[in-house]
């Protein structure tokens, strides 16, 4: 006798897994933490790519492809022109963010395309894992992973986005 009425009886176990996915809010204490680790970074390009994903909430993906083009310093704003689910979206940019592009607009031998290019300028920066061990470990942090800094920014609302938008402020002027 079959208890199990489902006809994919795997189907619940993968349910109950990606419920249980670690993702998880940087906490208010954390926060300081981690953007002081951040911008102990050396590479000026990761430890601006960490913030900016911080400060959208966006997709690592997104953040890395982000090209000159897409961005209107005087809307302040970012159109991404593919998102995951294959529409394009625009986005209202925090000041600090605003402070990151404008910063990195003006430096001195920066990459005619991509905001953000790989150290060689082959490219979009991509696979910074072990940078964000080294955040992670410098700000005593544990389990968080990059895409968990979106539930950040969607979920903020609560007591850790009011710590979020007050550290976001506060760090613009040093970025």
């Amino acid at each position: 006798m079959n208890l199990n009425k489902s006809k994919k009886p795997l189907g619940l176990l993968r349910r109950r897994h990606n419920e249980s996915r670690g993702e998880r809010l940087l906490l208010p204490e954390e926060i300081p933490r981690f953007i002081g680790a951040v911008n102990s970074l050396e590479n000026v390009t990761t430890r601006d790519y960490f913030l900016m994903l911080l400060f959208t909430g966006q997709r690592n993906r997104d953040v890395a492809g982000m090209t000159w083009e897409q961005i209107d310093l005087d809307r302040k704003n970012w159109r991404i022109p593919r998102t995951k689910n294959g529409t394009a979206e625009v986005l209202p940019l925090v000041e600090a963010a605003v402070t990151i592009v404008e910063t990195r607009f003006h430096m001195s031998g920066r990459h005619p395309v991509y905001v953000f290019p790989k150290d060689d300028g082959s490219g979009p920066l991509w696979n910074r894992a072990s940078a964000w061990r080294i955040v992670l470990k410098h700000a005593g942090i544990t389990n968080l992973r990059m895409h968990d800094l979106r539930i950040n920014r969607a979920r903020g609302d609560g007591a850790a986005g009011v710590a979020f938008d007050a550290e976001a402020e506060h760090t613009a002027g040093r970025c």
